[in-house]
């Protein structure tokens, strides 16, 4: 492997993760080795009242990852944008609608939505803290896997409405389009961390990053504020690529419009998901 790739960027090295190991006794530069995992059918694990299974299918000798979530009667609706797009205050102001109409909702973040993912956040958006790309994956990954199973796996059951403030997609964006991690890792490790729970809908809060980023107050900035505007341009277009690949899931706002606007856009959105899953609460 050149020296120039690191390992977590390179296709070879995280094709497969769950068989992939470094021969590395002497010197970096050793091959890897592949070490096939016997063929497993299912594997099922329970901890805390919830089941995950994976199920391991070999595949030109090799094997991935899939994680199957319970299902439930809830609607999982999650906010996605770059930095300075709004959607926190645009939440907060649906939150009161949907106060008013009796639906019954709850609202985290990723990261930050437990108790355990309050430091998490913290520690990632310090910007006097210097974290490494992995160090920074897998922290996300962690305040995310709390976060599902103690907050937005039980409400959903309860056939609550659960909306996250960014989700997996922002570490495919951030971390896969902005850091340049290889997207098979993230996609395991969003898999293993959501315990396969996708959301219903998506909504991209889109706008320019430029734009983004002059709405923010200048002493304000957190560590990935501060990245280059090159950067944040590579998060925005890795949105809009996701987007793209699952139309039926997403929905853009134009963020750059008045704040009215984009509110009525959001209530519009949300009130006709609400409506076609025929959600009780």
């Amino acid at each position: 492997m050149a020296d120039s790739i690191a390992p977590w960027q390179s296709p070879f090295l995280v094709s497969n993760p769950a068989i992939s190991i470094w021969k590395n006794r002497k010197t970096s530069s050793q091959p890897i080795r592949r070490c096939p995992l016997p063929e497993t059918p299912a594997l099922t694990s329970q901890a805390s009242g919830i089941v995950i299974k994976a199920v391991l299918i070999p595949k030109n000798k090799e094997a991935r990852l899939i994680m199957t979530a319970e299902r439930h009667p809830g609607c999982f609706i999650t906010l996605e944008g770059p930095e300075g797009a709004g959607k926190t205050t645009q939440l907060k102001l649906l939150s009161k609608c949907l106060d008013e109409l009796g639906h019954e909702h709850v609202i985290t973040r990723d990261p930050g939505g437990t108790a355990l993912g309050k430091p998490i956040r913290r520690i990632l958006l310090n910007s006097e803290t210097p974290v490494h790309p992995v160090t920074e994956l897998l922290l996300y990954e962690a305040d995310r896997a709390q976060n599902v199973s103690e907050i937005i796996l039980p409400n959903l059951k309860a056939g609550r409405i659960v909306f996250c403030d960014r989700y997996t997609d922002s570490t495919l964006a951030y971390q896969g389009f902005g850091r340049n991690i290889d997207f098979k890792l993230i996609d395991m490790l969003n898999e293993i961390a959501s315990q396969g729970l996708r959301p219903d809908l998506t909504i991209l809060f889109d706008i320019e990053s430029s734009e983004g980023l002059s709405r923010l107050h200048p002493s304000g900035h957190d560590r990935l504020e501060r990245e280059a505007l090159e950067f944040h341009q590579k998060v925005r277009q890795g949105y809009l690529k996701l987007a793209a690949k699952e139309p039926e899931r997403w929905r853009i706002i134009d963020a750059a419009g008045p704040m009215s606007k984009v509110q009525g856009d959001l209530r519009k959105i949300v009130l006709e998901k609400i409506a076609s899953m025929n959600v009780k609460a």
